[in-house]
């Protein structure tokens, strides 16, 4: 478990590839470019959270803090969370959502959220991060179904 690096891009883009092929999303277009150039620029981001897990890295995590529209307190949200196929259920997902908590945390969020919304395995991650603290706090609700 460590924060992801310069060097970790090309990985990410394949896991990003993974998770989106996987997904709910897989009916959009996956733009490997546009990914590439949104990983090296949030990789200097003091407001983002880039963490992965296993060598060689099969788990993801990515996030990010700001203040809320209507104030100076922070929040947080994750922007993904993937562990690949054969790499769950080893404590991968865990340790990435725990050390989400952590940074987030120390940077100053004293709620952060993280959600599911790929249609993969939706009830077992609930559960995952029901056991990790998190509360239910909301719904999401999409035109196309999961």
């Amino acid at each position: 478990m460590r924060r992801a690096t310069k060097e970790d891009v090309p990985r990410l883009l394949e896991l990003g590839r993974a998770m989106h092929a996987e997904s709910r999303f897989r009916e959009f277009k996956f733009d490997g470019d546009k990914v590439t150039r949104f990983l090296s620029a949030m990789m200097g981001n003091s407001s983002m959270i880039l963490l992965v897990d296993g060598e060689p890295v099969h788990g993801m995590l990515i996030a990010y803090v700001q203040p809320f529209w209507w104030g100076s307190d922070l929040e947080s949200f994750d922007l993904v969370l993937y562990v690949t196929p054969e790499a769950r259920g080893k404590s991968s997902a865990i340790r990435l959502v725990n050390e989400y908590k952590r940074i987030a945390r120390k940077m100053g969020v004293s709620d952060p959220r993280i959600s599911t919304g790929t249609g993969i395995e939706t009830e077992r991650t609930g559960k995952l991060f029901e056991r990790l603290g998190f509360k239910g706090a909301g719904l999401m609700f999409s035109l196309k179904a999961a």
